[in-house]
């Protein structure tokens, strides 16, 4: 038997999940756009936020901080729904998703430290990319690229903090 989720209103929390048999599913630009647009769609609607993110082969990271919606709510949608476009497109069945999904409350600024800097450099940990602004499927490069070269800022997306973790990473603008 498997214990319950900590969950705290209002928390924000680290949130991984990998695709079953650790199989690259999320390999092409198809399904990680696929994913990201899924992900975007659902934050609007049931109103949560997106801290940061990285979207790997077989697996993915989320910052995500619940607002008016619990966590398995919000994850229930996200993965069901990938698996249900997922397999129409691929004309398959099943399911896609190993394991039940990983969370972790972040409380204190430090694991936020940590928990960003983890998902900043999966890629280059990774060997995927060398320069973790390289790799357009992550927060950092999406905030930084998207949102820099637009001059808007996204104050109302991103805590002070990791504004201050986005600055951090620029020194890898060539």
């Amino acid at each position: 038997m498997r214990s319950p989720r900590k969950l705290i209103p209002g928390g924000t929390y680290h949130v991984t999940a990998r695709i079953n048999n650790q199989e690259f599913r999320l390999s092409c630009s198809f399904c990680k756009n696929l994913f990201l647009g899924i992900l975007m769609d659902l934050q609007a609607e049931m109103g949560f936020k997106i801290e940061h993110f990285s979207i790997m082969d077989n697996h993915f990271h989320l910052i995500i901080k619940t607002l008016d919606m619990e966590l398995p709510t919000i994850m229930k949608r996200l993965l069901m729904t990938f698996t249900i476009r997922y397999n129409k497109h691929f004309g398959r069945t099943g399911h896609i998703w190993g394991d039940r999904y990983f969370s972790e409350i972040l409380n204190e600024e430090i694991d936020f430290e940590r928990c960003f800097n983890y998902i900043s450099e999966n890629a280059v940990s990774a060997e995927l990319v060398e320069n973790p602004l390289d790799w357009k499927w992550s927060g950092l490069s999406f905030y930084i690229n998207l949102f820099d070269v637009m001059n808007i800022w996204i104050s109302d997306w991103v805590h002070d903090f990791y504004k201050r973790n986005i600055e951090k990473y620029k020194k890898y603008i060539t």
